[in-house]
């Protein structure tokens, strides 16, 4: 489902790279508008994988309770494998004021560049997604650079030289890439080496509103990535999600406000190329857009280097 994951996220930057959306947190009846100009702000895309084939696009304002969406498109493989692909399109979602649907220039864009995705035979473009991640590792407290030549891995081997930002597939730092650990995910080895790659994702302060009683008081908060595992048997076992959470929170507490989120799956090791490649692949299934940047893209474009290349040569032993 690589490709169709392509389109719908190309879509939903799409959307995202408008100027000057703004949505409100305001629902009810307001025939001069006072309210909802009260309870405006910068809108906020979000993409979401929730299943291996389902994707969601969501068009809104975050709130202190949670997303006041204007609308939402979900798209659901019916015949994975099968040729053609059918793909149902539902609007779970949508708001409508004076009797017409906000944002229905957003929505109908979104929609058709799906429609339009799914009709071609070539991948979509890239350009919408690098409008949206202007990435600066240096805001981490690092610099650039994470890894020299000389640096050894845990078991003894030489680092690999990382590229640059911009030789990523696409030069997307959504886009799926290979991970360098190579041992079965459904091992402990993998989730904690997942986890330790997290670990080493440098924190971000900054404050949000949260409900203290019955007001919105501004609290410090925590943006870190933490490593989950499902052992449900469906959807991806290891996630790495970027979490905002508050300073007396425990992370299993923040879990559900999230920034994003990269999935890993096994790939069978006839489809990776070169023989002995790790058949790991790791895709962000989760992702939120604000004013024209993706949140928390440092801490992405970190937890990316970490796996692609400081953890090269990980074995069970």
């Amino acid at each position: 489902m690589p490709r169709m994951s392509a389109i719908v996220r190309a879509a939903a930057c799409s959307v995202a790279s408008r100027k000057n959306l703004r949505s409100s947190g305001f629902r009810g009846r307001d025939s001069l508008g006072i309210g909802s100009a009260l309870r405006a702000g910068e809108s906020t895309i979000w993409f979401e994988q929730p299943r291996l084939d389902a994707w969601t696009i969501g068009l809104g304002l975050e709130t202190v309770q949670g997303r006041a969406l204007d609308w939402a498109l979900r798209f659901e493989v019916q015949s994975p494998g099968a040729a053609p692909v059918s793909v149902r399109v539902s609007t779970p979602a949508v708001l409508t004021r004076d009797g017409s649907q906000v944002h229905k220039d957003e929505y109908l864009e979104a929609r058709e560049l799906v429609i339009a995705g799914l009709q071609s035979t070539s991948m979509p473009s890239t350009k919408p997604e690098l409008r949206l991640q202007r990435v600066d590792l240096t805001s981490l407290g690092g610099e650039r650079e994470t890894s020299a030549p000389g640096q050894m891995c845990l078991d003894g081997s030489e680092v690999q030289p990382e590229p640059r930002p911009d030789t990523h597939e696409g030069g997307s730092i959504l886009a799926p890439f290979r991970t360098a650990i190579d041992v079965p995910i459904s091992g402990r080895v993998f989730a904690s080496a997942v986890a330790d790659a997290c670990k080493n994702i440098p924190h971000v302060g900054l404050e949000r509103k949260r409900v203290v009683g019955r007001k919105a008081v501004p609290t410090t908060h925590t943006r870190e990535v933490v490593c989950l595992t499902n052992s449900n048997g469906r959807g991806y076992p290891v996630v790495a999600r970027c979490i905002e959470r508050a300073h007396d929170e425990a992370p299993s507490d923040a879990v559900g406000r999230w920034v994003w989120e990269v999935g890993f799956l096994e790939l069978p090791r006839e489809g990776n190329g070169a023989a002995g490649a790790p058949g790991k692949r790791a895709d962000v299934i989760r992702f939120k857009v604000r004013a024209q940047q993706v949140v928390g893209a440092e801490q992405l474009m970190r937890l990316r280097r970490n796996l692609m290349f400081t953890r090269r040569g990980v074995n069970a032993a």
